[in-house]
């Protein structure tokens, strides 16, 4: 069993190409338009110079990949301000909601964005804001203001403004490789070089205060480690580097611990190391391979891949240890979980065969549904929203990210112009600062 795991995660790495561009551009591959009203008015600009992105397409792109909205491009008028609004022409075409904005020059000389969400039958604001943005964080300032339109018309949290890590690997012309551990923004935009390294890099996790990455990579002399990473000052240290496996680190809800997947008594099992005490708990004792934890929201349980019934499942344990219960029974291969925010359905990679896909397990009522159709499909992380799922995937023959919403409307592509990408993770929120 373990030699198959192995084999599977020299697989996926057989998949890296050589990169040609580090931006990641997306590609919508299924779009099934939603129920909402939405009307985007371009946002007008008064000042000197010119902004560097328009507001108004990022906000557009950022709600058209929910499949929450039905958007209309023929528009009645062109108001910046609900003042100007004439607003039987927009309720007579049915145009429920409309956003209109300006940006201008701040007087701290960045810009401000200004916007404001319209319900044209009522008249009523429904939501309005002002953002000061700089060149380096205008497109941040946009996304937050697209999180307060969908905060509005939906009910639920945005996660315009969140951000993916992954990993990527270049090919010299000598044939030999060259790893990249990656973070930007949730819509491909901002990448930036966590660590690069000729080892490979593997299974990057998120911290809760988003500003720490937990990571295995491969030292010189072939043996694995575990680090943890600050994204902005760039420090780290190892948390694990003991003989045999040292991997799958899995943050715990609070930050203060992590799962781990070590082999140093033997078989791989699961382990809790606390980062502040630096104390290393047991949680499995069974014999067979234990991977792939990952925690409960509530910080009760730990789920986790094992062999232990004949081929890979998922169990569950308390997270301080003690008996395993098995929580999937339909394929003969389901590994790598990963909670939803709600803590009430778990996505998988599963396979009866031939392919791997990623399916969701409702964990009340036991239902089960795949959600993908690849050949390959690995690595998923639900938004921080639980409305989207990010994975690996393959194109063309060569590794991308993908995307789909966990009620099928809406599926979508990261892909680099040449090149491949592996190990998606799907950040927090990040502070409205």
């Amino acid at each position: 069993m373990i030699k198959k795991f192995r084999l599977y995660s020299l697989l996926l790495l057989a998949l890296f190409t050589t990169l040609a561009q580090a931006e990641l551009e997306i590609k919508i591959t299924k779009f099934v338009e939603g129920d909402i009203p939405l009307a985007i008015v371009p946002f007008k600009w008064s000042g000197t110079g010119s902004p560097p992105f328009k507001v108004d397409q990022i906000i557009n792109s950022d709600l058209r990949r929910t499949g929450k909205f039905k958007f209309f491009s023929d528009l009645p008028e062109q108001p910046s301000s609900a003042s100007e609004m004439q607003m039987q022409l927009w309720k007579d075409r049915g145009m429920d909601n409309v956003v209109v904005g300006t940006v201008t020059n701040s007087a701290t000389g960045g810009f401000e964005i200004r916007m404001q969400l319209i319900n044209s039958s009522t008249g009523k604001q429904l939501a309005q804001t002002t953002k000061i943005a700089l060149p380096k964080n205008f497109r941040l300032r946009a996304h937050q203001v697209s999180n307060l339109i969908y905060k509005a018309l939906t009910g639920e949290d945005g996660v315009f403004d969140t951000r993916v890590a992954y990993v990527r690997s270049v090919k010299s012309r000598r044939g030999k490789r060259s790893y990249a551990l990656i973070v930007a923004d949730a819509d491909g935009y901002n990448p930036k070089i966590i660590r690069s390294s000729v080892n490979p890099i593997m299974s990057p996790s998120w911290a809760p205060d988003g500003k720490r990455l937990a990571y295995v990579a491969f030292k010189d002399t072939g043996r694995t480690a575990i680090y943890v990473q600050n994204v902005i000052t760039g420090r780290r240290y190892v948390v694990s580097a003991s003989k045999g496996i040292n991997g799958a680190p899995a943050w715990s809800p609070d930050g203060t611990r992590l799962a781990l997947t070590l082999s140093k008594v033997g078989n791989p099992e699961i382990y809790v190391f606390n980062l502040r005490s630096r104390s290393l708990r047991r949680i499995t004792v069974n014999g067979a391979i234990d991977t792939e934890p990952a925690w409960s929201p509530d910080g009760r349980w730990i789920v986790f891949t094992s062999d232990r019934s004949g081929g890979p499942q998922i169990y569950k344990a308390p997270a301080t240890g003690g008996p395993a219960r098995r929580l999937t029974f339909r394929g003969k291969y389901n590994a790598r979980p990963a909670f939803s925010p709600d803590g009430k359905k778990l996505a998988m990679v599963h396979s009866d065969g031939g392919r791997y896909n990623i399916g969701v397990l409702d964990l009340t009522t036991s239902e089960f549904r795949p959600v993908t159709d690849g050949r390959l499909d690995e690595s998923p992380n639900f938004a921080p929203n639980g409305s989207m799922l990010i994975y690996a995937s393959e194109y063309n023959r060569r590794g991308v990210l993908s995307t789909v919403s966990t009620d099928g409307r809406v599926k979508y592509r990261l892909e680099l112009q040449s090149g491949d990408i592996r190990e998606p993770a799907w950040g927090p929120k990040r502070s409205q600062r």
